[in-house]
């Protein structure tokens, strides 16, 4: 079984590498090859295992292109993006309330042609307004539909790869809606959960921890306690995790295995009629089963509930086998069932977590053996602390993978979470609101440590990384833990890829209808704008930590529009030694510590780099906005830049007549590419290689227009767009190069690659 398990781990990842899917026929054709390969196995003993990872890996292959090919028919077609449709079907889940409305998936119950059967929605309320939806009711919705899109940054959240595992083909905006049905079934049930939970808990402030754990609904936790979880390690409690239904089935089943040991059935003990552990065994699969139901049935509770039933099946065979056979059962039945699982965190995290307990607990210890280390130390205490030593080292090369950073607290952390978390939280939700309540000083305390922040590892890092976790849990000499400790070394002190003295790096990054750039020079970093609200926890903070940049010394945000500073409130709690200069009304500080206004004149001087800044000049009022737009030219030894904010026309050409030096190899184009900035005066005088436009993904603005690329294009400056192309990434080495995250990263779940704004549009702009 493991030889199998691994070729089914191979095969599934190698399918996901490829940019585009290969036509149907090769998919079939290496099923084909899968079955063949896997009867050969069963008549050539000698050669089992061999045979078993070939067939395995291209019936993985191949069966995970066929899936991928029909789950991207089931897209919304081309011709229909943007279209205004009524369709009539069922709220699926629970509505994520947000302070604009909310999110829900909406299944389509007749499908019309090119419409795919589930759709992400959003339905914008008014101020203060409840959404409408309820989980289960039927509802009548004018929907304009877009296809599906996310932005593309380093480290940044995927969002295109989750819908399509999630098998969601469309988003889309609601016009209106009228309710054709009342809520019912499991979602309906949910519903109701969550409302009485709700009331039970007004105002609470666990009250969203509660509900994640309880029901699933992890967007009921706000930003700040999932920033807390996150930074102390401890974040993996408070989503439906296996260690959560493991437990609750465990328990459940042995209550029901001792309960049925008393009954007698027609005067007969009821073990002689079913057998007390086969009792347990399908007590403990039913409250599995229920829990994650009621959870939602998401990808980690279906992971859970697969790998119970996989060990119970093993069981119900009669098979005593070992850790790693059981551990080759789980995953293949969580990768026959859901695939693209191995691009998740949760996947590695969860098995690289429980094959760690089994490679470090102690083998059993005979009577001649001698006495054991800390021999006054109580069992427990000694386990627990093996526990938490073997997982922490285990997950640390995969902590660095995901989230860039390794929280030394975590231990810590959850030594104190997981029992409270897990055996008191959790069955007892609202009983354990309390010791909840009880925990937060703790993770606030541990979260104000320091943690070691390291850039995106390399493969080869990462793969030395994997070689070093067995070197240092299993249980031999110290010599050969010392070459383990070796291995990690490329990991943990990776070069950060920071320029030379003189030299400039600009992240610009993909944060949709808004601006945010990062700017690097050898031993400092800037950030210009913050992006719109939620761009500092979902894209510059991950960004941030993808390149190993530890600290931001410089905070500069153009105007007050809420698309340039939406983020820098996020920016401020997670950078509190930076400062801030800005274009900005009185009192408008966003809880940095440093503010100063921006004007022309200002200079500094970083790692031989010149920082200037253009505009406004001084006396400009900041409530003219776009007018008092900051404008920073950064110029190193080998290359410079342009950052230009959301300034207009009059204001181009008077920095293009106050003989200010203007000529630059990066421009980052004017107020997006609307149609009246970007005029041939400001071009003529930068002399631009390159120009880089910030803006939203067919957004309603239009931006960029028509008129401002052709002005770039009868300049020759060659333009780039982070709607298309993701992420920019620019270097003095190449001056006139600008590198796009989507083209370094592609995959055939991204189905708008390469298609922009240039169309005309159908119905009216949401």
């Amino acid at each position: 079984m493991l030889g199998f398990a691994a070729g089914l781990l191979l095969g599934d990842w190698l399918q996901m590498q490829q940019a585009a899917l290969w036509p149907l026929g090769a998919h079939v054709a290496l099923l084909a090859v899968g079955i063949v390969l896997l009867l050969a196995a069963r008549r050539w003993p000698a050669r089992r295992t061999p045979a078993l990872l070939l067939a395995a890996a291209a019936l993985g292959a191949g069966s995970t292109g066929w899936r991928a090919q029909q789950r991207l028919a089931e897209r919304l077609a081309p011709a229909l993006w943007g279209a205004e449709l009524t369709l009539a079907g069922a709220v699926v889940g629970l509505p994520q309330r947000r302070a604009w409305g909310c999110s829900f998936v909406f299944a389509v119950h007749t499908a019309p042609r090119g419409v795919p059967p589930r759709v992400l929605a959003s339905w914008r309320a008014a101020p203060q307004a409840p959404c409408p939806l309820r989980g289960g009711e039927r509802w009548r919705l004018r929907l304009r539909l877009q296809p599906v899109h996310g932005r593309a940054n380093p480290g940044g959240f995927d969002a295109e790869l989750q819908r399509f595992v999630q098998d969601i083909g469309a988003v889309a905006s609601v016009r209106s809606g009228s309710r054709e049905g009342a809520g019912a079934g499991l979602d309906a049930l949910r519903e109701r959960l969550r409302e009485r939970l709700q009331r039970a808990l007004h105002g609470h402030a666990q009250a969203g921890a509660v509900a994640a754990l309880a029901l699933g609904d992890q967007g009921a936790v706000d930003a700040v306690a999932w920033a807390r979880y996150r930074d102390t390690g401890v974040a993996h409690l408070f989503a439906i995790s296996g260690l959560h239904i493991a437990l609750l089935a465990a328990a459940t089943g042995g209550v029901a295995a001792r309960l049925w040991r008393r009954v007698r059935v027609f005067g007969r003990a009821a073990p002689l009629w079913l057998a007390a552990p086969t009792l347990g065994v399908r007590v403990r699969l039913l409250a599995a089963l229920g829990y994650a139901l009621l959870a939602g049935f998401g990808v980690p509770a279906q992971r859970a509930l697969l790998m119970l039933a996989a060990v119970a099946a093993a069981q119900r065979r009669g098979l005593r086998a070992d850790w790693r056979q059981t551990m080759a059962w789980a995953l293949a039945a969580v990768l026959l069932w859901e695939p693209w699982a191995l691009l998740q965190a949760g996947f590695w995290l969860s098995f690289g977590a429980v094959a760690a307990l089994f490679v470090a607990s102690p083998p059993t210890r005979s009577r001649d053996a001698p006495p054991a280390r800390w021999p006054r130390a109580p069992r427990w205490l000694r386990e627990a602390t093996r526990a938490q030593l073997a997982v922490g080292v285990a997950l640390a090369p995969l902590t660095v993978a995901f989230f860039q950073q390794i929280a030394w607290v975590s231990p810590l952390a959850n030594a104190v979470a997981i029992p409270l978390v897990t055996l008191a939280v959790v069955p007892l939700a609202l009983a354990g609101l309390a010791l909840l309540q009880a925990l937060q000083p703790w993770l606030e305390w541990l979260q104000r440590w320091p943690r070691w922040a390291l850039p995106l590892p390399p493969a080869p890092a990462l793969l030395a990384a994997a070689l070093a976790v067995p070197a240092l849990l299993l249980p031999w000499g110290w010599r050969l833990r010392l070459g383990g400790a070796a291995l990690l070394a490329p990991l943990l002190w990776m070069p950060g890829g920071t320029p030379e003295p003189g030299r400039l790096e600009v992240w610009i990054a993909d944060v949709g209808q808004g601006s945010a750039v990062l700017v690097r020079t050898a031993r400092h970093a800037l950030l210009f704008d913050s992006g719109p609200p939620g761009a500092g926890e979902q894209v510059l903070l991950p960004l941030l930590r993808a390149l190993g940049v530890a600290r931001v010394d410089r905070v500069v945000l153009s105007h007050g529009d809420a698309d340039h500073v939406g983020g820098a409130a996020e920016l401020a709690r997670a950078l509190p030694s930076a400062d801030l200069i800005g274009s900005l009304a009185r009192g408008q500080t966003f809880g940095f510590a440093s503010v100063r206004r921006c004007m022309a004149g200002q200079h500094w001087r970083w790692d031989d780099v010149e920082f200037s800044m253009l505009h406004p000049p001084p006396g400009v009022s900041p409530a003219r906005r776009n007018a008092a737009s900051c404008v920073l030219r950064v110029a190193g030894d080998h290359g410079s830049v342009l950052l230009s904010g959301d300034i207009e026309r009059a204001q181009e050409l008077a920095l293009a007549a106050s003989g200010a030096q203007l000529r630059v190899d990066l421009l980052l184009v004017p107020h997006h590419g609307s149609r009246g900035a970007s005029s041939p005066a400001l071009l003529r005088a930068t002399r631009a290689r390159v120009a880089a436009v910030q803006a939203g993904w067919r957004n309603r603005y239009g931006h960029p227009h028509a008129q401002a690329l052709q002005r770039y294009a009868q300049q020759g400056i060659a333009l780039h767009r982070t709607d298309l192309e993701g992420a920019l990434r620019w270097q003095d080495r190449e001056p006139g190069v600008l590198c796009g995250w989507r083209a370094r990263h592609p995959h055939y779940w991204q189905q708008t690659r390469g298609v922009g704004n240039s169309h005309k549009r159908r119905g009216s702009i949401g």
